[in-house]
Formats: structure tokens, C-alpha cells, sequence
């Protein structure tokens, strides 16, 4: 979500080219999987042509923009997400947010090493890590969180496009709904 914040931010600076960028970017990276999907069945001896997925998948792709002049890029649709937040004024989101979530979703090792792994307790093992699913809690604070994310993407389309429509934020809302919930004896 931190992500998306910074990305939509991003292109609302320069709305039909960078939206165009992101669109045939996307595109291209659909094409790629789709062709390299035939290149499978051919592998296996199959005609992608009777298969319905691939004719389905094909037709999908063709209704966007006809796989024949979607250009295939291998690289970066955009500038790196730090230069995007840097130009949006969303650094301090970019330093502090998507720093933490990253780790989590590209499953770096700083990530793995606390929350997938644990020490061995056998000395003979020198005190390895070994695999671990770790059991965590539910933490409302991150309804709070994603909700935050939503208004931030929310403030960037009003400020880009002029519009707003005044309605609550997302925060207000979810703060509203979650006081309808009825609390359990237990907590009072």
C-alpha cells in the first residue's frame, strides 16, 4: 500500500504520460508471462492455440492493446520508488513505511531471520537457525495503518486533480465502524 501511495502520488505529477508509462509497462510485463505460458505448452508438446485458458488470457490482453504492438520491457517502467517519494514530498513515508513492508513482501533477510527462523537449542549445533513459522498475533493497529495509506492516496488525487468531495477520511471511517463493534465482557 505504501507502495501504491507513492507510485499514484507519482504519476498525478504528470498524469498522461506517466500513466501511459505504468499502463503499457504493465501491459508488456502480461504479454511477457503469456508468451512465455505458450512457450511452455509448446515445450510440452501442446498447441497453445487449443487452449482455451491461453485464448481467453490472449483475448483479455489483445482488449487492452493488441499483444502485436505491446512493446516487452525488461527493465523499469519508472524511476526507483525513493525518487518518486523524493519529487512527491513522501520521502519521510518511503524512510519510515515502505523501509518496514518491504522486507516483508520481498522476503529479505532481515525479515526471515526474526520472524522464519530460531535458534537451535542443542548446543552440539553450535546454536543454528532453523526454520520456524512464527505464529504472530492480529495487530488492529494495522487497520489504522492501511487506512492511512488510503487517505494519503486520496490527498494526492484531490491535490493533483483539485477535486474533493469532503466526505470522511478513511481513518474517520474506520474509527466510526469500529466503535459498532460490540465489545466482549471480558475486555470492559
Amino acid at each position: 500500500m505504501v507502495e501504491n501511495c507513492i507510485i499514484i502520488a507519482w504519476i498525478l505529477k504528470e498524469p498522461e504520460e506517466r500513466a501511459t508509462q505504468y499502463i503499457a509497462y504493465g501491459l508488456g510485463q502480461e504479454n511477457l508471462l503469456l508468451e512465455h505460458a505458450k512457450a511452455d505448452l509448446r515445450e510440452a508438446g501442446v498447441d497453445p492455440g487449443d487452449e482455451q485458458a491461453i485464448q481467453a488470457w490472449e483475448g483479455w490482453l489483445n482488449g487492452q492493446r493488441y499483444t502485436f504492438l505491446t512493446e516487452v520491457n525488461v527493465g523499469s517502467w519508472a524511476p526507483e520508488l525513493r525518487k518518486m517519494a523524493e519529487e512527491t514530498g513522501l520521502i519521510e513515508l518511503h524512510r519510515k513505511d515502505y523501509a518496514r513492508w518491504s522486507s516483508t513482501t520481498h522476503n529479505m533477510w532481515h525479515h526471515v531471520i526474526r520472524f522464519n527462523t530460531r535458534d537451535c537449542t542443542n548446543p552440539l549445533h553450535g546454536y543454528h537457525r532453523i526454520p520456524t513459522l512464527a505464529h504472530l498475533p492480529i495487530v488492529p493497529e494495522m487497520l489504522q495503518r492501511a487506512a492511512e495509506y488510503v487517505d494519503i492516496a486520496i490527498r494526492s488525487f484531490d491535490e493533483a486533480t483539485g477535486t474533493s468531495i469532503g466526505d470522511s477520511s478513511a481513518v474517520e471511517v474506520l474509527d466510526r465502524e469500529l466503535q459498532k463493534i460490540p465489545k466482549s465482557p471480558e475486555v470492559e
